[in-house]
């Protein structure tokens, strides 16, 4: 079993990546996010590191989205990644990791077996 952990910094692609999960029978869920340069920028005025810092994201949107999804079946697993692994090389879309879970426990839905 794999968690896939995805941020997401051009919220543009959401939907698109939301699709691929879909597509391959998986679940994913997703947490508005903020980035730590983002967040130190606008709660440290008076540090000047961070106020020059803050000069570097003026036109960025400090949100980011956070997909998270478990998922089972390395044949899953594989069909994702290699799907959007380009997107995120070529397209600096932010950053995508897959991490072992060792255990797990809760909600299983049999009804998202068959997307």
């Amino acid at each position: 079993m794999y968690s896939v952990f995805i941020i997401l910094n051009k919220l543009c692609k959401l939907d698109d990546i939301l699709k691929v999960f879909y597509d391959n029978g998986c679940g994913a869920t997703t947490v508005n996010s903020e980035g730590l340069a983002h967040t130190l920028c606008s709660h440290n005025n008076s540090i000047p590191l961070f106020a020059g810092l803050r000069s570097l994201f003026q036109d960025d949107d400090p949100h980011n989205v956070t997909i998270m999804s478990v998922i089972e079946e390395e044949k899953k697993l594989r069909a994702i990644v290699d799907t959007l692994k380009p997107e995120f090389e070529k397209n600096r879309l932010g950053i995508l990791f897959v991490t072992p879970v060792l255990e797990s426990y809760g909600v299983h839905n049999k009804e998202y077996e068959n997307y």
